[in-house]
């Protein structure tokens, strides 16, 4: 009995962690979009939607790698 309880407890952690992946791609890709379309929209740089929205210097690499990561998959389709 014992065995099947954790084949229970692993399968509900396994689908824990894909729901938490799937949200966290969402997020993502919800917040790489918005800094494109405002790119877009407003006609500015990465650097400049980022410094508007007030993201800390220390954080604008990450959404810069984040945001070029988007575009090569949109190339790789």
């Amino acid at each position: 009995m014992e065995a099947g309880y954790r084949e229970e407890v692993e399968a509900r952690y396994r689908e824990q962690i894909k729901e938490t992946q799937e949200q966290v791609q969402k997020e993502r890709t919800l917040f790489t979009e918005s800094i494109k379309n405002m790119m877009n929209s407003l006609n500015m740089s990465v650097e400049e939607v980022m410094s508007k929205m007030k993201i800390p210097p220390e954080k604008q690499s990450i959404y810069r790698d984040l945001i070029k990561m988007d575009e090569d998959q949109l190339f790789k389709v």
